[in-house]
This record gives structure tokens, sequence and C-alpha cells, in this order.
């Protein structure tokens, strides 16, 4: 009788540090998915200009293509590392495919969003030449080539030679990983200014197949089957 007994108090044990961890995952849980959806953005990568690395949304006819999170609080801006992937819109485009973004309560008229890579931070002087990005060593005095840790990611591409151009405190030079899709910073060779930037890229979550109408982007599904982080 008294070995039941001990049995039946470990098992009660048993239960409920059991009981305690499920509702332990579940909180956890719980506050992961409330701060995802409070303090995280969703974008999604239209086109190819960032092809092989993301795989967009056709711009024309809508279809299925990586959908991510990004961070738009100030606090992310001042974070900014070189090769991070930025969310931004170019101040020298025109038209484009993309929808608007708001800052705060205020539209950005005509200023559509790209998503990009960073190259060239604040007080760099870089050029492109022979298909090479080169950054000025100040202590040498000489130009070198600007490996990304990405590089084999690359499509082959054809990059236009440009002339040195030396960025502001705040601003970034910003390119496509497909060197022969998209305007960019070495498009146009001009660099975006911080407040051009929506927010930073925090993770590639999955892909959504979207439509385009008169009304904006409608989202027919998401897929969350992918987690990459940066």
């Amino acid at each position: 009788m008294e070995d039941t007994t001990k049995v039946s108090y470990y098992s009660r044990k048993i239960l409920f540090v059991i009981l305690i961890l499920i509702l332990a995952v579940v909180a956890i849980l719980g506050v992961a998915v409330g701060f995802h959806a409070f303090y995280y953005e969703t974008f999604y990568v239209f086109g190819d200009s960032m092809y092989p690395t993301f795989h967009g949304v056709d711009p024309v006819n809508g279809g299925e293509g990586y959908f991510g999170i990004m961070d738009t609080h100030r606090l992310a801006h001042t974070k900014i590392n070189r090769f991070d992937i930025v969310v931004s819109y170019y101040p020298w485009e025109e038209e484009d495919y993309a929808q608007p973004y708001t800052v705060g309560d205020e539209p950005l008229e005509s200023a559509k969003y790209e998503v990009s890579r960073v190259v060239g931070m604040p007080g760099d002087t870089l050029k492109i030449e022979n298909n090479k990005i080169m950054v000025l060593n100040e202590e040498t005095g000489l130009y070198e080539e600007e490996v990304p840790y990405y590089e084999t990611n690359i499509s082959e591409g054809t990059l236009i030679n440009t002339e040195p151009i030396t960025l502001g405190e705040e601003e970034y030079y910003v390119m496509g990983d497909n060197y022969d899709d998209g305007i960019d910073s070495a498009s146009v060779n001009e660099p975006i200014h911080i407040e051009n930037i929506v927010g930073t890229a925090v993770a590639m979550e999955g892909i959504a197949n979207l439509e385009f109408t008169d009304e904006g982007i409608n989202v027919l599904s998401k897929k969350f089957n992918m987690l990459m982080v940066f």
C-alpha cells in the first residue's frame, strides 16, 4: 500500500512538472507571436533584382515570391552594417510596381520600396571598375576590391563603370544581388539617404502568392516554409 502511495505521489509530481513546462512553452510562444505581430512589419520581394538570393513576385502578373519581416524602428537604422539587406525607396524612381509604404501617418507620395543590399557605408569613397566594387582605403590611398560574403550567390552580370563617389554622413550605396536587373545606386551612381530606408530586413519567412488589383496588393496565401535570419 505504501509503495502504491509513493508511485501515485511521484506520478502527480511528474504530471505537474509536465504541465508547468507546457504552460511555459505556450506563454513563450504567445509572447513571440505577439512581438512578431506588433514590432515588425512584413515586406515582399518584387522582381528579379535580388535573384538568386531571393525569388521575387512577378511585378506585372503577380504570383509567388519571398516575404519576410523588417524592423522599421529608428534604432535599427542606426545599426546598419555593410551587406545588410534593407527595404527602401529610391528617390530617383518615377514609376514602380510596388505599393508605397507610410511612415507614421504620412504617406510617401510616389515613393516605392525596393529590397537591396548595402555595399557602401557613410564616409566611403567607392567606384565600380571592371565589374568590381572598389572602396578607397584611406590609409594606403588605394582602391581595394570589396568582396561580398555572398558573392557566390550573385548571378553573372555586368556593372557599368562609375566615377568615384564619396558618401555623406547618412548616405548608403545600395545594390541588388542581380547585377543585370533593376535600378539601384550602381545604375545611377547615387546613394540613398537614411531617410529613404523604410526598414532593415530581420528574416525571410516564406513564400507569398500575390495579385495586383486597383486597390493595391491582395495577399492570396502565405506559406511559412523557411526561416532565413539576417
